[in-house]
């Protein structure tokens, strides 16, 4: 395998991980500072401080046994010798190793085996690049320092939640508002409040085509048979552009008996707390939980906490698997 290293980021330790897995001995070839400079318009680290980050990958792997390291001055490098077996390499890369082993057939040389490694993705669904880490959108794991973020919702509490939540997991964040339809209830019901975040979320991404990630938050009345009680719950839904959604919700709370009766009766949560009130579209304001709470916590703050929770694999992609 071979590559230019330069940061050497998660993809690159994906790419190691599959060869040393595999193969009894590994070679690894790093491009040199002249090689690297022409297939790069932009300068690249010096070679040495490349292999130097490499090795200490290897060691605190435990591969040092099996590999070995050395330059690249020409575009194939060793993979035309006859002591290589497999080659490993990711989708962008596909085209050279069939050129590789057009080489290796003219010379003689049984082809290699071609192991493909999918592209590492960062928290937004795009792939992890050198060009993205080096511009500061994302670090070395994928995690999104500077993010677009579409919410599927106009409500000043919602929109306010989720500035604060990106102020707190990324470096920098834009975030825009939008209104957008669902098939849910105006009133969800249990499962409903889940399905209309996530379409909340889909219809945001789709509404904003630079945004990265699409956000939703739903809020149902979710029965507890445990308790015998309706749970006021925030959903909250996270989307990427490769179609990949995270989910979390916040606090739960319950209701005065009187206000689920009349909920049950066909009214929402909004319509019968504003009027208790006595403040109009309390929904959009500090919500039924701050009216409840006495202003201790507004809903807002509620919403906040929901969106903490499905932004959590977004913060530590390489732990979910993202």
């Amino acid at each position: 395998m071979g590559g230019t290293f330069d940061p050497l980021h998660r993809g690159h330790r994906m790419l190691l991980e599959r060869a040393f897995a595999i193969g009894s001995h590994v070679f690894i070839g790093v491009t040199s500072d002249a090689l690297a400079g022409q297939r790069r318009k932009r300068t690249v680290a010096p070679y040495p401080k490349r292999v130097a980050a490499l090795r200490k990958l290897i060691r605190a792997r435990g591969w040092e046994d099996k590999a070995t390291i050395a330059k690249i001055l020409t575009p194939f490098g060793r993979s035309i010798e006859s002591a290589y077996e497999v080659i490993v390499i990711t989708p962008e890369t596909r085209g050279t190793a069939g050129r590789i082993n057009k080489a290796r057939e003219d010379l003689g040389l049984a082809p290699l085996r071609v192991e493909e490694v999918p592209m590492a993705l960062a928290a937004d669904g795009e792939r992890i690049s050198a060009t993205r880490i080096r511009a500061g959108d994302i670090d070395g794991e994928g995690r999104l320092l500077r993010a677009r973020v579409a919410v599927g919702s106009e409500n000043p509490a919602k929109v306010k939640a989720v500035k604060s939540a990106a102020a707190e997991v990324f470096d920098a964040a834009q975030i825009k508002g939008f209104r957008v339809r669902t098939s849910v209830s105006d009133q969800p019901l249990d499962a409903e409040a889940l399905r209309g975040a996530q379409e909340r979320a889909r219809a945001a991404l789709q509404a904003w085509p630079k945004a990265q990630l699409g956000v939703g938050v739903e809020a149902g009345l979710v029965w507890v048979a445990e308790a015998q009680q309706h749970f006021d719950v925030q959903w909250c839904a996270v989307v990427d552009r490769a179609g990949r959604m995270t989910l979390g919700h916040g606090p739960g709370f319950t209701y005065p008996r009187g206000i689920v009766e009349r909920v049950k009766g066909g009214r929402t949560v909004g319509e019968v707390v504003s009027e208790a009130a006595a403040v109009r579209d309390i929904g959009r304001k500090q919500g039924a939980v701050g009216f409840l709470s006495r202003g201790a916590i507004d809903r807002a703050e509620l919403t906040r906490s929901a969106v903490l929770m499905a932004m959590l694999p977004r913060v530590q992609p390489e732990l979910y698997g993202l």
